[in-house]
C-alpha cells in the first residue's frame, strides 16, 4: 500500500526501495503481489530488466486458485491480475504494441472492480494512441467514465499524462 502511494505520487524509486525491503513470509498471494508489484515500480523507473524478472517471478508463482466466491480463504491472484500488471508494466516501458494483448486478455477476463477496469481502459487507451488512435479514444472515454463514476482521480490523471510526468495526453 505505501508503495502504490508513492507510485501514485510519482516516486517509483522510493517504491522499489521499499518494497525490496518488503517479507511476504509465505504467503503465496503476497509473494506474486509484492512480484507484481516490484515490477511496475521498475517498469516506472525505465529499467526493463527487473521489470521482467519480477514479472516472470509472479507469473511462475501463480497457481489457478479455487473459484469458490462464497468462502474464499483471502485474496486470490487471478491470471488476468498477472495480464494487466504485465501490459501495464509494457505501456510504462513505452513498448505499447505488445502491451495490447495483455491488457485485451485482462478486459476480457470481466476484472472485479470498476477501479480495475478503468485502469485497464487507460492503459489500453495509451497503449493504442499512435497505432489505433479511434480505439485509443474509445478506452480513454470508458476509463474516464468509470474514473468519474468511482471518484478515481488517478486514473484521469494517467490519462492525461499528469500521474507520470511523461505527457501521455490521451
Amino acid at each position: 500500500g505505501q508503495a502504490e502511494v508513492l507510485m501514485d505520487a510519482c516516486d517509483a524509486q522510493s517504491a522499489l526501495t521499499l518494497l525490496g525491503h518488503a517479507d511476504p513470509g509465505n504467503d503465496l498471494t503476497a509473494r506474486i503481489r509484492l512480484a507484481a508489484a516490484t515490477a511496475m515500480a521498475a517498469a516506472a523507473t525505465g529499467d526493463r530488466d527487473a521489470t521482467v524478472t519480477a514479472l516472470a517471478g509472479a507469473r511462475r508463482r501463480w497457481r489457478p486458485g479455487r473459484v469458490d466466491l462464497v468462502a474464499r480463504d483471502g485474496p486470490v491472484v487471478e491470471l488476468a491480475d498477472l495480464h494487466r500488471w504485465h501490459g501495464r508494466a509494457l505501456v510504462d516501458l513505452g513498448d505499447c504494441e505488445a502491451a495490447t494483448e495483455p491488457l485485451g486478455q485482462a478486459l476480457a477476463a470481466e476484472p472485479r472492480s470498476a477501479r480495475d477496469r478503468a485502469a485497464l481502459h487507460a492503459d489500453l487507451a495509451m497503449a493504442l494512441r499512435t497505432d489505433r488512435p479511434d480505439d485509443s479514444a474509445s478506452h480513454a472515454m470508458a476509463a474516464r467514465t468509470l474514473a468519474t463514476a468511482i471518484g478515481s482521480s488517478h486514473v484521469i490523471a494517467r490519462l492525461a499524462g499528469s500521474a507520470t510526468g511523461e505527457g501521455r495526453n490521451v
